[in-house]
C-alpha cells in the first residue's frame, strides 16, 4: 500500500495540509502518515529553566499530545484511512524530506509570509520542495473545503475540480512513475492547493 506523509505541528495551516492529505489517502487509498517533528531546546545562556523542561521525553511525550490533538480535531475519532502518528527529534524540514523517501506524496501547508519576505526567509515548504524525492504539494488557503469535496464520489469530484489551475497542474505533472508508483526522477509537483 502507498503512503502520504503530511506534516503536522498543531498549525491551522498544517491541520488544513492534514484535512486535504486525508481526502487525497481516501482517494488512493493509501496509508496516511501524519509528522511531528520537534526540537530540543537551544538554551545556551538562558539563566535557569526547569529540568523537565529539558527533559527529552517530556518533550517528546508533549509533542505527541499536539499531534494527537490535531489529528483529532481534523479527522476525528474514525478517519476512513490508515492513519499512523509519528513524532521525531529534528529539524522540521530534514525530518519531512526523509519521510519522503517511503512516501509517494508529501503534504504540508503554507503559512506564508508573502512575496519576496518568504523566499528571504525560507519555509519548511521550500526546502520540502526542493529537496523531497517524492511529490510535494503545499496546501495553502481553503484545504477543508476541498477535503469535504474529496469525501465525495471519485468521479465527481475530479470533474469538479479539473478547473482548478493548482489541481490539473498537480494530476498532469506528475513525475513518470515505476510500476510500484516511485518516481523514477527527482522531477516533483509543487500545487499550491487549492483554488476553493
Amino acid at each position: 500500500m502507498s503512503v502520504i506523509v503530511v506534516g503536522v505541528d498543531g498549525s491551522e495551516p498544517s491541520k488544513e495540509a492534514l484535512h486535504w492529505a486525508l481526502g487525497e489517502a481516501r482517494l488512493r487509498q493509501a496509508t496516511l502518515r501524519a509528522i511531528y517533528a520537534w526540537l530540543y531546546p537551544n538554551v545556551g545562556g538562558r539563566g535557569y529553566i526547569p529540568p523537565e523542561l529539558l527533559d527529552r521525553a517530556v518533550l517528546s511525550r508533549s509533542a505527541q499530545a499536539k499531534l494527537d490533538a490535531a489529528v483529532t480535531e481534523v479527522a476525528g475519532t474514525s478517519p476512513g484511512v490508515d492513519l499512523e502518528r509519528t513524532v521525531v527529534e529534528g529539524p522540521t524540514a530534514r525530518v519531512l524530506v526523509e519521510a519522503g523517501e517511503e512516501a509517494e506524496l508529501l503534504v504540508v501547508g503554507s503559512r506564508g509570509h508573502g512575496g519576496l519576505a518568504g523566499l528571504l526567509l525560507g519555509s519548511v515548504g521550500q526546502q520540502c520542495a526542493h529537496h523531497a524525492p517524492c511529490p510535494v504539494v503545499i496546501v495553502r488557503g481553503h484545504g477543508r473545503s476541498v477535503g469535504r469535496a474529496l469525501e465525495r464520489d471519485d468521479q465527481a469530484e475530479r470533474k469538479a475540480l479539473s478547473s482548478c489551475p493548482s489541481f490539473t497542474a498537480a494530476q498532469t505533472n506528475r513525475p513518470p512513475t515505476r510500476t510500484a508508483g516511485r518516481p523514477t526522477s527527482r522531477t516533483r509537483t509543487i500545487a499550491a492547493a487549492l483554488c476553493m
